[in-house]
């Protein structure tokens, strides 16, 4: 699944990539409607939040807002930084890695959801941002290896393009140092 990329891979590759983006990502966006009320795998309904904070006058829960739209950044990023690097070896090696810690992310949330007594007024925004920044990482990872074939729609694919090109500009910043 993670030896090719881009026109390197197949349709029925894509196709595959594809259900599986749509399933965990359709799994995740519902747990975090279901447990939190917010919709974690898009990004444009966090800034369609914002928006609606701001207008009410709302500054925490703008900033709230914002903190999911830097978490999914984030999450784009550290994916990319992961695949730009040279430290895990061939890149099918970073693409599992980087498959690893979103996995480590998802279980994160569930350990916080489960373990996590009584009521916290900042407890649902924290989950909130572990699900983006993992969902950030996954759209990293499925854009990088489709080659924009497989993509996601109106914001989030903008953040997750956002976060590719930030970490291949901070490579070449880093490489131009050395």
């Amino acid at each position: 699944m993670f030896t090719r990329q881009g026109a390197h891979r197949s349709e029925r590759q894509n196709i595959a990539l594809a259900g599986y983006l749509a399933f965990i990502g359709g799994f995740v966006n519902s747990a975090g409607f279901v447990l939190l009320g917010v919709f974690t795998s898009h990004v444009t309904g966090s800034v369609g939040r914002f928006a609606n904070e701001v207008a009410v006058r709302d500054g925490p829960g703008a900033a709230a807002a914002m903190v999911l739209v830097a978490t999914f950044f984030g999450g784009a990023f550290a994916a990319s930084m992961m695949v730009e690097s040279d430290a895990f070896g061939p890149m099918p090696n970073a693409y599992g890695v980087a498959l690893g810690v979103e996995a480590s992310l998802l279980a994160v949330f569930l350990g916080i959801a489960r373990h996590t007594p009584g009521p916290h007024a900042w407890l649902p925004d924290v989950r909130a941002a572990v699900l983006c920044g993992a969902m950030g990482m996954q759209n990293s990872l499925v854009t990088r290896l489709s080659g924009a074939v497989v993509r996601t729609t109106h914001l989030t694919g903008v953040m997750t393009d956002l976060g590719i090109e930030g970490a291949r500009w901070f490579r070449w910043c880093t490489s131009c140092r050395q």
